[in-house]
Formats: C-alpha cells, structure tokens, sequence
C-alpha cells in the first residue's frame, strides 16, 4: 500500500515485504514459498514442509528469523524452523537484505526475516471481525482450514486464531516425491489494555504443532536414508508495554519480553534395522527495552536487549539386528548468553539528504556442562557404561565473546522521484552452539563442532538507485558482503571427519532488482537478482549459492469478475560450483493465478483464489535444494482453490 511505498522511499537499506494480500493469494506451505519470488531471495528446501530462506547467497546462522519480535532460536541442521507459522495468522513478512548487527546482534550479517502476525486494534466502537478460509491443493492432496477472530473497544483488544493442515506425499514429474507428507496444527491468542491514552499492555500465546512430517532431503545424511520429524512444536509466550511521550524528548519507549520453546524429535534411518533418534528442546528468553525520540531533525532509537538460549538434547542409536542401543548427546546441554548495547541516529539533513549512524555493542557468554560420550549402551536387557570416546566428548566450559557492530546509510533525493542510495556496515556473528559442540555420525562421516571457534566478522556494503512513479516504479541493488573468520566444515580426512574451523575467508558481490508497471488496469512486475559467493582463501566457488534468476508477470481484471496473473519463473545454470556440489541445470517455470472480485453478502465479504502451480509441469532441480535419493525434482502441476470468508 501507499505506506510501504513511502517506507520504501525513505528506507536506505533494500527490503522486502510480502503483505496479507499476497499471502492470500497464493497456495504456500511456508513463509520461504511466500518470499521465493522476492529479488534476492530464494528457498531451500528439506521438502514441501521443511524449508530454509537465502538471502543473497547467505543462510542458516547467518540470518536472524523474528516473530512478532522474538528470535527464533534453534538447529540448523534440517530445515523447519521456518515452518512453524500459520500462514492464516501472518499479516506480513520483512526481509531487510544486508549486515544489521546494530539493531539485531550476533547472526545478522546476512539479513533479517521478520514475521508479523495479524493484531487487533483499539477502536471508540466495539468491533468483531474475523476470518474463515479454506483450501485444498492437488499434488499432494492437501488440505488447510484457518480461523481468524480480531476484536476492540476503546480499553482492548483481542485475538484468537486457529489452523490445521494435511496432505500426502507431493507428485513430481518423475514420479512420487516419498516421505514429503506433513500435518500440523496451531491456535493463538492474544490481548491488549490501554490503562490510558498512553500506556497499553499486550500479552500473546502461539502454539505450533507438527506430527509425523517427511523430510525427503537433509544434507547430512546418506543417499538411501528415511527421515521424519515426530514432533516439530513452537509455543511462544511474549508480552510488551509501550508508553508513549512518557518524558519531555522520549516519544516512546517500550518493553518487549518473550519466551519460546521449540522441540523437535527426529527419526532417521541410515540403513535397514538402524534407527537414529535426536530430540531436543530449545529455550529463549529475551527481553528488549527501547526508546525513541525525535529531537530537532534527528529520529534516534537506543535501547538494550538480551537473551538466552538453552540447549537439551539426547540421541538413541538402535542397531535391531543386534539388538544394541547407544545413547549420548550429539551436543552437551548449554547456553548462549547475549547481552546487546544499541543505539541508531537517523538524521535529516535540509531534504535532499537522509544520514543513518549507527552502533553496538555485544557481550556473549557460552556455556556448556561436561558430556562422556556415549552416556551408555543397552546390550539386550543389560545397561552397560563403556568407555568414553574422547573424539565424541566435551569438557565444561565457558567462553566469552565481545563484539561491536556498526552502520552507515546515506539516502540522498536527485528529485522527487528518485533517489541514490549507500548503506555500509560492520556486523558479526557468535558461533553457534551446535558449530561449538557438535557431534554427528551419520554412515560413517563424522562432523565435529569446535568449541574455540572465534566470531565471524563482516564488511557490508549496498548502492541503490531507485525510481518511483505513480505509473512506474523500479529498485536496483548492488553490494559486496566480506567475511573474515568463516565457521566452516574443514575436511580432516574427507572420507571420514570434518571439523568446525575459523579458517575461511568470503566474498559475495551481487545485485537484485525489480520493476512495477502500471498500464490501465493491468500490472507488469520483474524481478532479477544474481550472486556469487566464492572462498578466496581456497579461491574456489561457495556451496548453496542461487543461480542467476528472475520473474516476469501480468496481472489484469477480466470482466470486472477475476483478476488473472501469469507469472513465469526463471533460473539459469549454475555450473560455478565446489567440488563437493552438482551443477544443476536452468530451468522456467510459470504459474496462474486467479483472484475473485470480493462478493458482499449480507454481512459477509468471499473471496474466491484458484490457479494452476507449474503450469507446463516442468521436470526441475532447485539448486539449493537438499533431497536425498532417486526422486530430486520439485512438485509437478499443482492445481489449487482457497475460500476465505470475511465477517
């Protein structure tokens, strides 16, 4: 809407948004289907479930996920993190592209993708309004059903929301893509008091459920392996106080405190009669307190912020044949610790300029309790503690790493419709706990964490041009991303062990754009984005980089009845890959979709989506996609229908 396009124009750091409309539009599993046709930002996939987002050639640990402001904080080892959401709930999606430590801490070098859910309002007049929609999808026969229930008066607010989703294996081209069924189930509430005009309290719960979802793919694991997760679940508890013009120079200041807990019960099997059980549960708490002020022409924010994350896990390796099980801790239980100084000035100088400086400061303890691995064996009836294996085991400890960030943008206006825009920064990111402590044996090649590993430092730099009209508007990003102290998996015996090193150094240079043209009623938008990534201590291409690759589509109304969009997807060969990765072949694909003109009934407000997913039914590999086995390519057509009923 017009207030993005004016946070557009005044923002010196490339974004992008993907808005409640959009998401109602479109079939998607995940928030990552939801960004994929984003400029510089592309998914990566576990399977239809589990997904991963890459933002400019930079993923995993390298970007922070926020819901409603909390981080999202858990294993990286198979995708799924960012597939516990309801879709029906999220009002939108931010990806901020670029190194944003100064505002977010340790991770944010690659970027941020933050989810907002859908929030009520206060109102002088009690409102109740909601939403049911519904919506079923051919290739893997799924189906999903949301509720969503908004409420005000002049003192509160309150929301409640519900979902529930299935579906069956995807199809493919090629045939059955096995082990990729999911289900899921999730409810939220929330609510919010104003004790006075200036001072509102809001509390909210999420719950997020997942039972017995396929993961057909997983780097990590053999060929021929069965994975799933038997539970995949996020509750979130947060809460937050805003008081607004509380003194003379403080416009507002708020409090934001959150705890999640994520766990996730995995289920492999390597080969025939050997089953591999991980489990673990993932704590956060934090709690964020900011200020803001507009003094003279500076909008400065400053704040604090900390949080803690607490690791507990066990894993059960079952050989039935023998009848052997062995139990350890593929990681000790531990904590990371993180304690945030922040303070940013956006300055407006005299109209033609825009300056943003800003800084921080962080201080990170990580801790971890002594683990003998294994903790024991189970030889038929007897338990048996062998003797550790010392490779498999971590001492206690404790570390502490220090960082500062800092930031730099310039927006600078030509004229009223275009502006130029430089954005450098300086960011960081702690080692994770699973890169510090990690221990994975998975037929045969081990993975070892490392717990001395030093933090990652990063050098950032974006040039913007950017063009906006009311009948045109186009964005082009150019940047370069350098990295010192790379966490990465060095080969000491390529066929059997790799450990956690800070030996790599990186560098990233690309660019992302994208245009929008209105004719009439009808609407043309393009997206095109490239990234190289490349070691330049190995002088040897980076794993998991995009391919060159862009959209095109057309959107017009048809007899004042439908709104039709044709939209085809394009990605080039990627041949400019490491030893230890498949070049994959270019490919397009394009999709339909149609969208009702709202049909007022009474009281209520349909909307009717349909359309057809790869419409040729294009035989295709995602580069950065992750499946195992004899099937790789992606779900073949896909017809759908959404119903959403507004009250």
């Amino acid at each position: 809407g017009e207030k993005e396009t004016q946070a557009e124009k005044n923002a010196a750091i490339p974004f992008e948004n993907v808005s409640f409309d959009e998401l109602q539009a479109e079939q998607v599993t995940t928030i990552g289907d939801a960004l994929e046709k984003k400029a510089g930002v592309n998914v990566a996939r576990d399977g239809v479930w589990g997904t991963m987002i890459n933002v400019r050639g930079l993923s995993k640990q390298n970007l922070v996920y926020l819901v409603d402001g909390a981080r999202i904080e858990t294993s990286t080892n198979i995708a799924g993190g960012v597939s516990l959401f309801d879709l029906g709930d999220v009002e939108k999606i931010e990806v901020i592209k670029g190194g944003l430590s100064t505002l977010y801490g340790s991770g944010a070098s690659g970027g941020v993708v933050n989810v907002i859910t859908r929030q009520p309002h206060f109102s002088q007049k009690t409102y109740f309004k909601g939403t049911v929609s519904g919506s079923y999808e051919t290739v893997n026969k799924g189906y999903a059903a949301h509720f969503v229930l908004l409420a005000g008066a002049p003192k509160w607010k309150a929301k409640f929301t519900a979902s529930k989703r299935n579906a069956s294996d995807a199809q493919t081209p090629d045939g059955t893509l096995e082990n990729s069924s999911f289900n899921d189930y999730s409810y939220s509430a929330s609510l919010g008091y104003a004790f006075t005009e200036n001072l509102e309290l809001s509390v909210g719960y999420q719950n997020f459920k997942a039972n017995d979802v396929g993961i057909p793919g997983g780097a990590a694991f053999p060929p021929n392996a069965f994975a799933k997760y038997k539970e995949a679940s996020r509750a979130l508890f947060n809460s937050k106080i805003i008081w607004r013009n509380p003194v003379k120079y403080l416009n507002v200041l708020s409090m934001n405190y959150y705890n999640q807990f994520i766990r996730r019960t995995v289920e492999l099997s390597p080969a025939p009669g050997k089953f591999v059980s991980p489990s673990s549960d993932h704590r956060t708490n934090g709690v964020v307190l900011q200020g803001e002020s507009v003094i003279s022409a500076n909008y400065i924010i400053a704040g604090f912020d900390a949080w803690k994350r607490t690791y507990d896990g066990i894993r059960e390796t079952r050989n039935n044949a023998a009848n052997v099980t062995i139990v350890d801790k593929p990681i000790p239980n531990s904590s990371f610790t993180s304690f945030g100084f922040f303070a940013r000035d956006k300055i407006y100088l005299g109209g033609k300029f825009d300056l943003t400086l800003g800084g921080r400061y962080d201080f990170i303890r990580i801790e971890n309790e002594a683990v003998n691995n294994p903790l024991y064996k189970i030889i038929g009836d007897s338990v048996i503690v062998p003797p550790s294996n010392s490779a498999a085991s971590f001492d206690a400890s404790n570390v502490t790493n220090k960082s500062w960030s800092a930031n730099l943008d310039l927006l600078y206006r030509l004229n009223e419709n275009l502006n130029l825009t430089f954005a450098a920064a300086k960011s960081f990111r702690s080692p994770s706990l699973e890169e510090r402590f990690q221990y994975i044996n998975l037929g045969g090649i081990i993975y070892l964490g490392n717990p001395d590993l030093q933090p990652e430092q990063n050098l950032s730099f974006d040039f913007g041009i950017n063009f906006y009209q009311n009948k045109f508007s186009a964005r082009a990003h150019f940047f370069t991303n350098y990295f010192d102290n790379l966490v990465i998996d060095a080969a000491v015996n390529p066929d059997s062990l790799y450990v956690k090193q800070n030996v790599g150094q990186a560098r990233f240079y690309g660019f992302d754009a994208t245009f929008q043209l209105k004719l009439c009623k009808s609407l043309i938008e393009g997206t095109l984005a490239y990234v190289n990534g490349k070691d330049t201590e190995k002088d040897e291409p980076l794993p998991q980089i995009p391919p060159l690759n862009g959209s095109l589509s057309a959107s017009a109304p048809i007899l004042n009845t439908l709104y039709f969009t044709l939209r085809g997807t394009f990605y080039a060969d990627q041949n400019d890959v490491p030893p230890t990765e498949e070049r994959t072949p270019g490919y397009a694909v394009y999709d339909l979709e149609l969208k009702s003109f709202p049909i007022d009934l009474a009281s209520v407000t349909i909307n009717i989506y349909g359309g057809i997913k790869n419409l040729l039914n294009r035989k295709y590999k995602n580069h950065l996609s992750t499946y195992r086995g004899i099937n790789p390519y992606e779900p073949g057509r896909n017809f759908y229908l959404k119903l959403a009923v507004e009250f």
